[in-house]
């Protein structure tokens, strides 16, 4: 919410409070997941959040909106692909990962 009242958007901050109950439900579904993986997926997951507070602090808004598409296409891809060989490149970092080769 504070990045909602960040944004000085009164509608998004409406939405969001008005979807609060699914994303807290989303949130936890995702956390207790996360933490059957190894501590390398946490840390990983605690540095995406740290670049976007820091963008957010700095004002930065285009790195503010680059690290959070690439915080939610990698928590997309922990939370449907997991680690193994089908998702795993797509959340390795931050550049745009080159596509897996057929077998």
């Amino acid at each position: 919410m504070a990045i909602a009242r960040a944004t000085d958007n009164p509608f998004f901050e409406r939405t969001l409070e008005s979807i609060i109950p699914d994303m807290r439900f989303i949130v936890e579904l995702a956390r207790g997941l996360l933490m059957k993986q190894p501590i390398k997926s946490i840390v990983k997951v605690q540095s995406e959040h740290e670049v976007i507070v820091t963008a957010i602090r700095e004002k930065d808004a285009e790195a503010a909106r680059k690290h959070m598409a690439h915080h939610l296409t990698t928590a997309q891809a922990r939370l449907f692909y997991g680690s193994g060989r089908d998702g795993a490149f797509l959340w390795q970092d931050e550049t745009q990962p080159e596509p897996l080769e057929e077998l």
